[in-house]
């Protein structure tokens, strides 16, 4: 079962793993003060598992395309408003093994984690170490290096996020699953967009 996103928050906020601010949208009145606060471009998007390929994530450049998108994705769940961030998408997720006990996964983010298949695994515990190693295991290793113009990713960071994300399952027993994909990284800021747990 999928975690409700207040005490998803709840959790991300007690194990210090940061995530975009994001808010729950009711109506067009409460959308049209939250864009008027956090500006353009934004995006709009259901609670819930695979939006993307459901079409139950938009961008919106504007007022009139944000409320357009706010009353057609209101017909299919709880919306969510979250300002544009850039940077590169990475994928950082824990699943609870029989076999293995929480097994940490990092990889591309997006829809590339899916197409490309370049994750890399390791077992919690996590020291520094190991958490570094798991990052550098990664093809596309280059990618969080700065390649080819883009800002380099602060590995040290990145390496505490998969510890800690490792602690919350830890810390948690009814946790089964973590998903948080994307993880937008861009220099000393790595925010998780898109939270899931799953009990």
């Amino acid at each position: 079962m999928l975690l409700s996103f207040e005490k998803t928050k709840q959790i991300l906020n007690r194990h210090n793993i940061p995530f975009l601010k994001s808010e729950i949208v009711e109506n067009k009145k409460q959308l049209k003060l939250i864009l008027k606060k956090i500006g353009f471009p934004v995006f709009l998007k259901t609670l819930g598992l695979h939006k993307t390929e459901k079409g139950l994530v938009l961008k919106a450049e504007n007022k009139k395309q944000a409320l357009k998108g706010f009353l057609r994705l209101k017909k299919s769940g709880i919306v969510l408003v979250q300002k544009e961030v850039k940077g590169l998408e990475l994928f950082l997720g824990a699943k609870r093994d029989k076999a293995f006990g929480i097994v940490l996964m990092f990889g591309l983010g997006g829809v590339l984690v899916e197409v490309l298949e370049d994750i890399s695994f390791g077992i919690y515990p996590l020291n520094k170490k190991e958490a570094l190693e798991m990052l550098k295991a990664l093809k596309g290793f280059e990618l969080l290096k700065g390649f080819r113009g883009m800002e380099k990713v602060n590995l040290n960071k990145l390496a505490k996020a998969l510890i800690n994300l490792g602690n919350l399952v830890s810390e948690n027993p009814f946790i089964k699953e973590v998903d948080f994909n994307p993880v937008m990284a861009k220099g000393d800021d790595i925010l998780v967009i898109d939270p899931k747990i799953i009990t």
